[in-house]
């Protein structure tokens, strides 16, 4: 048997489909959930920060109306706090309000959002430079031209400002939940195109199982139609397929033993022809020999009978008394002589009996042998061995 090509072995094509589908797989769900961590991050950062951005505008709103809350508190001096620990306050909440404003700018946000906190920062620096003004009329004594200047000076503007920044944190919220759908659309369709594309690779997978497996069973199906021929004492035709693989080394050796059949099957005809033509030559010589054998018995056994008269004749002669006695000591000598031939005879006859029997038996074992010998070229007879047969 050959030997097999690592490329075209049927388990090494196997597994190479198997580790191709499972790479398959593997790759896409690998990399898929890749980019949905990689874009859910991205936007759930974005989404984060604008939530982030949200909360630092309202923080920055609660501090300046604390700074609001601080200048009125300035002129009645509430709750017992000076106007020193007043303006102390403000500058206070004013430097939060800085490292807050810093944080909020170093944060991604769109052009709307950018442009409604540019105004608002325009508003607040002017706001500031009043309330600065403002404390220092109140911080002089001069409480009615501070009050008079909050109605006129502070009071509204501070308004618009803080609209801005409303307007500010609500444009903020609204990216927030534009970020968040479009976060879910990119979802809907990263899922969506995952689902698509490990269908399509199912049905690849399924196409290149049903390739192999159509490939398995039309090489089964040779082994199966050799197999059938066999059970029909066909071994005429050899199988065709050659492939360098575990299929086509099968077949190869299964035609090898095809052909060892073929010329078993050809000598036994051969040798049966050549036994069955000898044993009927050699039955056809030892019944001739047994009929030479029986008829040589039938000649003794004639001869036998005729010396028995013989000593009959003599013995009815040596009666008579009055024969010379030297006739008589001649005819007991021939009389003895002719007894012995008749004795020698007789055993003759009996071990030619028993020669005609023992050929009679090897001429019936080579009958027997005959038999046998055309059985087998019978059953033999069975197989087909060439195609025009």
């Amino acid at each position: 048997m050959g030997k097999i090509r690592w490329h075209k072995s049927i388990k090494i094509r196997l597994l190479f489909s198997y580790f191709l589908i499972v790479f398959l797989f593997a790759s896409v769900s690998v990399g898929s959930l890749y980019y949905v961590r990689k874009v859910y991050n991205n936007g759930n950062t974005i989404y984060k920060n604008n939530l982030v951005s949200v909360d630092y505008l309202n923080t920055i709103n609660i501090n300046l109306r604390q700074i609001d809350h601080c200048a009125v508190g300035m002129i009645r001096e509430i709750g017992g706090i000076t106007r020193e620990e007043y303006a102390q306050m403000i500058a206070d909440i004013r430097k939060d309000n800085e490292k807050l404003m810093a944080e909020y700018e170093a944060l991604n946000s769109d052009d709307n959002e950018k442009k409604v906190y540019e105004q608002f920062k325009v508003s607040m620096e002017d706001i500031n430079n009043r309330i600065d003004t403002y404390m220092a009329y109140a911080l002089d004594g001069k409480y009615d031209e501070a009050m008079k200047y909050y109605d006129v000076d502070i009071h509204m503007p501070e308004h618009d400002m803080y609209n801005l920044l409303d307007e500010a944190a609500g444009a903020a919220s609204a990216n927030a939940d534009k970020k968040n759908m479009e976060n879910y659309r990119i979802y809907s369709k990263i899922i969506l195109f995952l689902t698509i594309t490990l269908i399509v690779i199912f049905a690849l997978s399924i196409v290149v199982a049903l390739q192999v497996s159509n490939s398995f069973i039309s090489k089964l199906n040779v082994i199966q139609r050799w197999a059938k021929r066999i059970s029909e004492y066909n071994v005429s035709e050899d199988m065709d397929d050659k492939s360098p693989d575990e299929f086509g080394i099968t077949n190869k050796a299964l035609n090898e033993s095809q052909f060892m059949i073929r010329d078993l099957v050809e000598k036994i005809v051969e040798e049966s022809e050549t036994i069955s033509d000898t044993g009927k030559e050699v039955s056809e010589a030892i019944r001739k020999s047994k009929d030479r054998i029986e008829k040589m018995s039938l000649e003794i056994m004639k001869s036998s009978k005729e010396q028995a008269d013989f000593i009959k004749g003599i013995k009815e002669v040596l009666r008579d008394k009055d024969l010379p006695s030297d006739v008589t000591l001649l005819l007991k000598a021939l009389f003895d002589g002719v007894e012995k031939s008749s004795i020698y005879s007789e055993e003759m006859q009996q071990e030619l009996l028993n020669m005609s029997t023992y050929m009679e038996q090897i001429a019936i074992s080579s009958d027997y042998q005959n038999e046998i010998a055309i059985e087998h070229r019978s059953q033999v007879g069975k197989f087909k061995v060439n195609k025009d047969a």
